[in-house]
């Protein structure tokens, strides 16, 4: 098999067109807010640079930080603002200074990813 471009795949005698799959999101941010002397207008997710181990190690925290199930689904929301800290590449408390709506856009997008993987 060999890849053409960005999207085309050819295999033997076929062509086939592949959609590679989207590991980032911007999400733009409708209430700024300062952090470390930087006015944050957007989050970049990058979720190509998530593992296994991430979400192991996400699942640890949880448990020493005394939530006895730790990452016990994609509806938590402690382990979903653990993700989304590092897939922003951003502290977890400086994602919780966010306003509360964007706070939200930043997890949906988080836990959406992964449903939709």
């Amino acid at each position: 098999m060999m890849k053409v471009d960005n999207d085309e795949v050819l295999d033997g005698n076929e062509k086939e067109l592949k959609k590679e799959k989207v590991y980032e999101s911007i999400v733009p941010i409708k209430h700024p807010v300062e952090i470390n002397g930087v006015l944050l207008s957007s989050i970049k997710l990058d979720f190509s640079k998530l593992t296994g181990d991430t979400v192991l190690k996400v699942d640890k925290e949880l448990r020493e930080e005394g939530f006895p199930t730790g990452f016990d689904n994609i509806w938590n929301q402690q382990a979903i603002l653990k993700l989304a800290s590092r897939a922003a590449g951003m502290l977890t408390e400086d994602l919780r200074t966010l306003h509360a709506g964007d706070f939200m856009e930043v997890t949906f997008r988080t836990r959406n990813f992964f449903i939709g993987w």
